[in-house]
């Protein structure tokens, strides 16, 4: 009976430790004591508190109160991250999307951008909304990138604001102009969408000698554009089409 009544105690005590542990840690961090601050959070973090391993990752990566380290930072994100720990997750995704700390890998970094996302995570939402919008790490797909997009401009997120209004905005285009190639490769071209482009111009080469009302060419709209990826395409359709109309 004592036995149970010490470890009924002992779990009801935990929280309240580590609760206390955080705010020391947090005044000393905020009154610029880095060190001191890494010494709680890592004692804490080495008995499994995830919030405190979240915190050590951020000092790592930041290189205060230890110098900068960014495998040591995943490291202590993914201790964190695995206990659902929604901040840690996020961070470990944008490691995972930059390289930093170890290799570079997409669709890992997507995955814990889903996690967090899931969770409420603003900035994860935003983040992931980005891998669906380019296709990084996951399939591209602008429904569910608006979506989450969405999601995170409800919490407040202006940039997610922006890039909800950008994205209808390029579905709106896409749609007026489903019947018309060429009218879709110029909106690839000023849009930046090099599969787009790739698709138009695999089907019909000849769409790349074309020129809308003005006499511009899509190739001049995506010089313009500064979308190099566009361009390159372009150039190598425009090439094809020429070297074919000089051999008859």
């Amino acid at each position: 009976m004592r036995i149970k009544l010490f470890i009924i105690c002992f779990a009801l005590l935990v929280p309240v430790v580590f609760a206390a542990g955080q705010m020391d840690a947090r005044k000393v961090y905020d009154a610029g004591d880095y060190k001191s601050a890494f010494d709680i959070w890592l004692a804490m973090a080495n008995q499994g508190d995830p919030i405190a391993q979240n915190a050590l990752g951020d000092m790592y990566r930041q290189g205060r109160g230890a110098k900068r380290d960014y495998g040591k930072a995943r490291a202590w994100y993914t201790k964190s991250a695995n206990q659902s720990n929604a901040d840690a997750q996020f961070n470990l995704g944008r490691l995972y999307r930059t390289g930093k700390g170890g290799k570079k890998h997409l669709p890992l970094a997507a995955g814990w951008f889903t996690k967090s996302a899931e969770q409420g995570h603003a900035k994860a939402q935003y983040n992931l909304a980005v891998m669906y919008e380019n296709g990084w790490g996951v399939k591209k797909d602008l429904t569910t990138a608006s979506r989450w997009y969405k999601a995170s401009a409800e919490q407040g997120n202006q940039l997610a604001k922006t890039r909800l209004a950008k994205i209808s905005k390029i579905k709106s285009a896409t749609n007026s102009n489903k019947g018309d190639p060429f009218e879709q490769l110029l909106f690839a071209s000023k849009s930046g969408d090099v599969g787009l482009a790739t698709r138009l111009l695999a089907n019909d080469p000849g769409l790349v000698n074309r020129k809308d009302q003005q006499s511009n060419t899509s190739l001049m709209w995506s010089t313009f554009k500064g979308h190099a990826g566009v361009v390159k395409v372009l150039l190598q359709y425009d090439k094809k089409v020429n070297q074919r109309n000089q051999q008859g």
